[in-house]
């Protein structure tokens, strides 16, 4: 029947002592007892059977007036939160026990195993060790000993334990048996109340004569109790049998019962933990550091990372490069803490731990009795992003409400406090008494003290809970059991408004002194999470530019640079930055033109304008980050062409002063009038209005440098053709003529790149004493191109026709690129190379890449360098090493990237250089070879072998050049040969290789299986060899000035050395053969003219000295039919008719080891009777020179014999014949 899964209410199941849950089940008694059973002796089943005497009283109520049982319905239910078994069987092939000699007893912890055993001995023991734990086990057994149960639910498939296994229970909490298999019960089993013992069977479940138990027990089938045993507690089944004198005897306390079924077994992840020991000199990655005023940076000594010395006014900051995810983690840190001084006295302050939100740069907040964390009343705000602060607190005040901090129970010295969120003000959440025992510092001594272990735990695991606890450990040797809790468990999210948990945390640690102090150091830091994560590639800092004359009635642009390291390298990946701006009452910063402080980053650049409409200083900066910013990070400012400075993120707002704007602009070409306007704010409104109008003034102009700020060989600025000062005490003074608006105009030039910035001051006199206006602007200045050249002058390829170009590189070889930046020169101009150059352009990330020129259509292939930064040189050149990965001819360019120094103004067109090439394959690599021995293992000279390879050119590396091919391929290449390396080239006897500058196809040219190679014989009539070990190579030629050749070679044809060490190889070895010089030679054969003449055949080959018979040969075939060239001597006449063959009347059978016998017989009605002399057809390899013209010894010819019919050529032992008459 079907369950859900809920709360379990056992008291239905266990209605009384007795139970049935089925309509078909059945209750069996003879002559046992149910004690306390219903006094009307009801049972909950539909069929009861009393066996034996049915008159027998087996229902014995509680006031002891026994009657007969009967059925009484209102059956029993089987648990609401029953689950099936197979939701928990074990599927795991751990095996535990038995206990052995000397390890007596094994431990068990909650979880999955396959087979738990217990035997060997009553000494021996297994103990379930895990309370309140789940099991789920395939097999539990035991012969012997003993099994200690914890409190927990057991899924178990098979249970098996002998009489005479001593179960123990526990005295608290509740064992359940969730059993599978049938299961018999042997033991005397007692547990303290039958309510904290239950057993539920899938199965059979029986009980042994003899065995008592205190329990509940359910079967999903029968339940069998035996003999005279004895269960107290109650029994539901199915079907239920009691035999003999057993009894049940009920209590109804089922209710206690609270298990529900649950084989769930949470597997706790373990803590991923990172430690420092401090066992080095200086602070290292791991830790960002922050100093306040003349502070001494937190430092390593002796071992230890001090924070603060003890001196006044310290306040350091120190920040864990790793984040740790807030919500659903575990977070445990201990350290070993010290804090002492050679001095009496009160020491101070201490030092706070905190936890802050990672979206936020890390920055502390006010020291002194805030501790790095709380913010203090004189604007010095808290820690940034700070979410929760605990400080060890040795002089008082950060339980204090004073200062400006929010909450406390005022002044407790040697205590630990704990502030909550910024966003409340980090108020007071919790903390110890004032002087806790022992005290936090140590004070007189002269060496580090007092090496408390600290340890804090952070646990977000129960959602919307974040609980906080601080426990100590004074003697710190190792012993958890030693630590003492100081701040209990608490929610820091139950306090009102403490802000949620964000998605990381920060951990900082933050020391401070005041006018009392003490050395605060650690060591031994420990961190342990579920959950954290390295911190990633982070910004170093932010930098701000901007001019040297804001002005309250317009908005200031700045450019703001997202920067990778202390020299501001830009961070390139995408960045976004949220602003700050203190106080932001009367103002806010605009992107766009629209109102925001958050900035997106290109390249590492971004351009904001902030507006300020009054006076009073503001202070500009970066709350946050994404990716994150450095901990403690300063953002650095720089007012016009100052320098980059901390103090200068503070600015001012003049009221007046001079208002205009030069555009960027092209180098050397002026930029055409330009409106200038002396303004001061309206009295009325918040705008610019005119000061000047219709009047003519002395307007002093300089210019400064801003990027780069030091030039080389700084050019001039004009102002209306003059050259203006470089620095303000050499302003340049024009006479500026302001019309009825309060404007005039100006034209500016600068004939180099980079950033300037142009000042204009006017200093009043007579009745405008005293009156001074400056203004000021910033422009880039861009270079109108590039040129791009080869630096050598043999690279350029001007010939009509490409591929008759000189050549000049291999492909894939570096050679040098002349890149300069030029000035504008006039419009319309595209030819920037005879420009005159701009010294001071350097420009990051241009892009390099290139053009195919020839072949047309080919493949463009890749550039070596893709990239590259261009640098100020006198001249702007700056050489580029490139190459180029294919064959053929190039252009080859350079695309400067957008912006320039933050600047879209001008998109710096793709420089695009002169034809450069030809550039050719380095080597020709031979692959794919095989070369195949003719005749079994061996090959005749002249006899054609299979001989296939591909032949491919490579650039430099491995990159097969596709290009090369048609006109722009002019290799060729040919066979090798050497025996056994002697020295003997032989490379004029072996065949023509098919390669040529025709052959080549996307860069490699294939001899393919219709090609035949062969080995020449000796000059007629000379013979030689064998050459058993004939090397056979390929050799590659360019027929391009001898610069590329075969690939890996190592062979030499024409020396006996070894190449390889004299580096003189020219050849690839393909293969070693067995070539030999070879022919058929036949043997006269004699015989009567009624019989089959044999005739020898023979393969032979020359061995150096003499002609052998070729045992190897069983590839030879020659034609052995008479084809009417054969010689009779007599002719024949009418009838004769003389035949050969091999034996086969089809085929011409191959020899065999060298051996052919032919077959001559007379085949017509009348016998012939003489010689026969006839040829043998063999191919051209195994003709020799025979000769047989007596005037043609360089000929080749078949090979040839006689047949003798009717006679006997007689034995070779025998000289002489006669006859002898009877």
């Amino acid at each position: 029947m079907p369950f859900t899964s809920a709360l379990a209410d056992w008291r239905t199941t266990f209605k009384e002592g007795v139970n049935n849950f089925d309509t078909s089940g059945t209750i069996t008694l003879n002559s046992a007892t149910i004690i306390n059973a219903p006094s009307n002796g009801k049972l909950p089943t539909n069929n009861y059977n009393q066996g034996g005497d049915k008159n027998f009283n087996s229902c014995i109520p509680s006031n002891g007036a026994s009657r007969a049982c009967r059925e009484g319905g209102d059956l029993a239910e089987l648990p609401s939160g029953r689950i099936n078994f197979a939701q928990c069987q074990s599927s795991s092939t751990v095996d535990l026990g038995p206990p052995t000699f000397g390890n007596e007893t094994v431990n068990i912890a909650e979880g999955e195993y396959r087979n738990v055993s217990v035997a060997n001995g009553s000494d021996k023991k297994i103990v379930f060790a895990t309370s309140n734990g789940k099991y789920k086990i395939k097999n539990l057994s035991a012969t012997s000993g003993k099994i200690e149960f914890s409190s927990g639910q057991y899924w178990i498939e098979t249970m098996s334990i002998n009489n005479g296994v001593q179960l123990v229970f526990p005295t608290t909490g509740r064992v359940t048996f969730f059993i599978k298999n049938d299961y018999i019960q042997k033991n005397l089993t007692l547990a303290s109340s039958p309510e904290n013992l239950l057993f539920y069977h899938y199965g059979k479940f029986e009980i042994e004569g003899g065995a008592s138990l205190n329990a509940y027990v359910v079967s999903e089938s029968t339940v069998t109790i035996n003999g005279s045993a004895k269960i107290k507690g109650a029994v539901t089944g199915k079907d239920i049998v009691l035999g003999g004198s057993s009894s049940v005897t009920f209590v109804d306390s089922a209710n206690l019962i609270d298990v529900v079924p649950d084989c769930t077994i949470k597997i706790e992840t373990p803590l991923t933990c990172f430690t420092d020991d401090f066992n080095r000199t200086s602070v290292g990655d791991d830790w960002a550091l922050k100093v306040l005023g003349s502070s001494l940076p937190p430092a390593i000594e002796e071992g230890r990372l001090r924070f603060t010395s003890a001196r006044g006014n310290q306040a350091t900051s120190s920040t864990y490069q790793r984040l740790f995810p807030a919500a659903d983690n575990l977070v445990e840190l201990e350290f070993d803490y010290y804090a002492w001084s050679s001095q009496s006295g009160t020491g101070a302050d201490g030092i706070a731990i905190i936890l802050s939100d990672a979206s936020i740069t890390p920055q502390p907040g006010s020291f002194g009795g805030a501790l790095g964390y709380a913010q203090r009343n004189n604007g010095t705000p808290g820690f940034a992003g700070g979410w929760l602060g605990i400080a060890l607190d040795e002089y008082g005040n950060f339980s204090s409400p004073n200062e400006g901090k929010v909450g406390g129970p005022g002044f407790r010295a040697q205590a630990v406090a704990i502030r909550g969120s910024s966003g409340t003000n980090y108020q007071y959440l919790t903390g110890t008494n004032a002087n806790i025992s022992p005290k936090i510092d140590v004070r007189s001594t002269s060496s580090a003290q007092p090496n408390h272990k600290y340890k804090i735990i952070i646990d977000s695991r129960t959602s919307g809970k974040a609980m906080v606890s601080v426990l100590r450990d004074t003697l710190n040797r190792g012993n958890p059991a030693d630590y003492v809790t100081l701040i209990a468990p608490f929610d820091a999210l139950s306090f009102s408004g403490q802000a949620p948990v964000p998605k990381d945390f920060y951990l900082s640690i933050t020391g401070s002194t005041g006018g009392s102090n003490n050395n605060h150091e650690m060591d031994n830091f420990k961190v342990c999470a579920l959950k954290s994560n390295p911190v990633g590639q982070q910004i170093h800092h932010f930098e701000f530019d901007y001019t040297s004359s804001p002005l309250t009635c317009k908005a200031e642009a700045m450019t703001v640079r997202a920067c990778k390291d202390a020299v501001c390298n830009l961070f390139t990946d995408p960045v976004q930055a949220t602003l700050s701006l203190a106080p932001n009452i009367n103002g806010a910063w605009y992107v766009d033109g629209n109102k925001t402080d958050m900035v997106q980053f290109i390249n590492g650049s971004a351009t904001v304008t902030l507006r300020n409409n009054v006076t009073t200083p503001v202070t500009i900066g970066v709350t946050s980050s994404v990716p994150s910013t450095i901990a403690g990070s300063n953002s650095l400012c720089r007012r016009g062409s100052g320098g980059l400075t901390i103090a200068s993120c503070t600015l001012s707002f003049a009221e007046s002063g001079f208002i205009f704007d030069v555009p960027d602009k092209l180098a050397n070409k002026p930029t055409g009038n330009i409106s200038i306007s002396a303004v001061k704010k309206s009295d009325s409104t918040l705008q610019c209005v005119p000061t000047f109008a219709s009047t003519t003034k002395n307007v002093g102009f300089w210019s400064t440098y801003i990027d780069p700020s030091t030039p080389i060989s700084g050019q001039s600025l004009t102002v209306n053709n003059i050259v203006v000062g470089k620095q303000s005490s050499a302003a340049t003074t024009l006479a500026l003529a302001f019309d009825a608006t309060g404007k005039a105009n100006i034209n500016v030039n600068y004939p180099d790149a980079g950033k300037m910035q142009l000042d204009a001051k006017y200093t009043g006199t007579g009745d405008e004493q005293g009156l001074v206006m400056v203004g000021s602007d910033q422009f880039v200045s861009f270079p109108v191109g590039l040129c791009v050249t080869p630096k050598d002058s043999v690279a350029e390829c001007s010939a009509n026709i490409s591929s008759t170009c000189n050549r000049y590189k291999k492909a894939g070889e570096s050679f040098d690129l002349i890149i300069q930046g030029k000035a504008w020169q006039v419009d319309g101009d595209t030819n920037y190379c005879d420009n005159v150059n701009t010294p001071n352009y350097a420009h990051t990330n241009i892009v390099l890449g290139h053009q195919l020129v020839a072949p047309a259509g080919g493949v463009l292939g890749a550039v070596g360098s893709s990239l590259y930064n261009h640098v100020a040189q006198t001249t702007n050149s700056n050489t580029v090493s490139q190459s180029v990965a294919e064959v053929g001819v190039f252009k080859l360019t350079a695309n400067p990237s957008v912006p320039y120094l933050g600047s879209s103004f001008y998109d710096i067109p793709l420089a695009v250089s002169p034809n450069i090439g030809r550039f050719i394959p380095d080597r020709f690599v031979a692959s794919s070879s095989s070369v195949l021995p003719s005749c079994g293992s061996f090959t005749y000279m002249d006899q054609p072998f299979g001989l296939t390879l591909t032949l491919s050119a490579l650039n430099t590396g491995t990159y097969i050049t596709k290009n090369y091919q048609g006109a722009f391929a002019k290799g060729s290449a040919s066979l090798v040969g050497e025996n056994i390396n002697n020295g003997v080239d032989l490379s004029s006897r072996l065949s023509t290789l098919p390669i040529n500058a025709g052959t080549w196809a996307l860069g490699e040219a294939n001899v393919g299986l219709s090609y035949q190679a062969n080995f020449n014989r000796a000059v007629a009539p000379g013979v030689d060899g064998p050459f058993s070990q004939l090397a056979i190579g390929v050799q590659a030629f360019d027929n391009d000035g001898a610069v590329s050749f075969i690939g890996s070679p190592d062979m030499r044809a024409d020396s006996s050395g070894i190449c390889a060490d004299s580096n003189t190889c020219n050849a690839k070895q393909l293969s070693t053969q067995d070539l030999r010089h070879g022919r058929v030679l036949m043997d006269n054969t004699y015989g009567p003219e009624n019989e089959i003449l044999r005739m020898p055949t023979y393969a032979q080959y020359w061995n150096g000295s003499g002609w052998i018979t070729n045992i190897n040969d069983n590839c030879t075939q020659g034609v052995d039919v008479l084809d009417g060239s054969e010689l009779y001597a007599p002719l024949l006449t009418a009838g004769q008719t003389v035949t050969r063959s091999d034996g086969n009347s089809t085929l011409n059978i191959p020899m065999t080891s060298g051996q052919l016998p032919l077959l001559w017989q007379n085949t017509g009605s009348a016998a012939y009777r003489g010689q026969v002399t006839a040829p043998l057809k063999v191919e051209n390899w195994l003709k020799w020179y025979w000769n047989w013209d007596q005037v043609s010894p360089t000929q080749l010819y078949d090979p040839r014999a006689s047949a003798y019919f009717g006679r006997y050529r007689g034995h070779d032992k025998i000289i002489y014949w006669r006859e002898v008459s009877q």
